[in-house]
């Protein structure tokens, strides 16, 4: 089975999904209570059919699974290929432009929380990665988050420029948290809550380009091996505090909370009941 990080203890997640509309009004809903900023991108992949990855932020930038991405026993992945067969599997996202929060451009700031598996010992290129918005190398013309082999560190590249490096060296098979904190001079990045930082100067791209998960959107070689669980994208700069309740809690946005139970809750002018009976949740072992 598929676990989580390490780092965190059993929790309750969701297990039954929401239509769409009612689970961003939940993620809307919970954000507030909490304290936190709606995300721009929130793409939880331990749930799902099909071929599509669903966005519940404010930006529905649904992914579509391309080659050999799956979802499979709860969680989307994306999957390991023979070390021969650099291969281009991915979960698309579609076109970013300037206007778009997931860009970094209307604020100058991006956070992002992720969790992955790294699977070291199967991966069959130097560079790969976790989210690309870029369409060239070394993050052309956008960003890029994704594990450095031959460095054996994770790190934000932005044109061409390597804004935030992890401290510490990752060697081994294994669930990481990966949260990233970014602007100009400003950059902090957590990976399974040690805490790296930087005063790099750097400016996200104003340039249209397609985003992956998982790979590069316009390429080969660059597929990730091993398990993305989530992916989330504000395009501010979260607190600290925030990090850490997702860290210990990543599923807080997508639980109907308990004083909505019986209540309804509108999707696109249709209203549907949140109750027990229609809300499970599983435990996970």
């Amino acid at each position: 089975m598929i676990q989580p990080a390490q780092i965190r203890t059993p929790l309750v997640k969701p297990k039954w999904q929401l239509p769409m509309g009612v689970t961003e009004s939940v993620v809307a809903y919970n954000c507030r209570k909490y304290g936190f900023p709606v995300p721009a991108f929130a793409m939880p992949m331990w749930e799902g059919a099909g071929n599509k990855a669903i966005d519940y932020g404010t930006c529905t930038q649904h992914g579509e699974l391309i080659n050999n991405a799956y979802w499979s026993g709860g969680t989307y992945g994306i999957s390991t290929c023979f070390p021969t067969n650099w291969g281009t599997d991915r979960i698309d996202v579609g076109s970013i432009d300037s206007s778009n929060p997931m860009s970094g451009c209307p604020t100058g700031e991006i956070s992002m929380f992720c969790s992955v598996y790294l699977d070291y010992d199967a991966l069959n290129n130097s560079y790969p990665r976790i989210y690309d918005k870029s369409d060239g190398g070394s993050a052309q013309n956008g960003w890029a988050v994704y594990y450095n082999k031959d460095s054996s560190r994770f790190l934000l590249q932005s044109a061409g420029t390597a804004v935030i490096i992890s401290s510490l060296l990752y060697t081994s098979s294994g669930w990481y948290d990966i949260a990233i904190t970014a602007k100009s001079g400003d950059v902090k990045m957590w990976v399974n809550n040690v805490l790296s930082t930087s005063t790099t100067a750097f400016s996200f791209p104003t340039a249209t380009t397609d985003a992956a998960i998982g790979n590069w959107s316009f390429s080969s070689d660059r597929q990730w091996n091993g398990n993305i669980y989530d992916i989330y994208i504000w395009d501010s700069m979260l607190t600290e505090h925030q990090i850490k309740i997702l860290s210990n809690d990543p599923y807080f946005m997508f639980r109907v909370p308990e004083e909505l139970y019986g209540y309804a809750v509108t999707a696109g002018g249709l209203s549907i009941p949140v109750a027990m009976h229609h809300y499970q949740q599983q435990r996970i072992s």
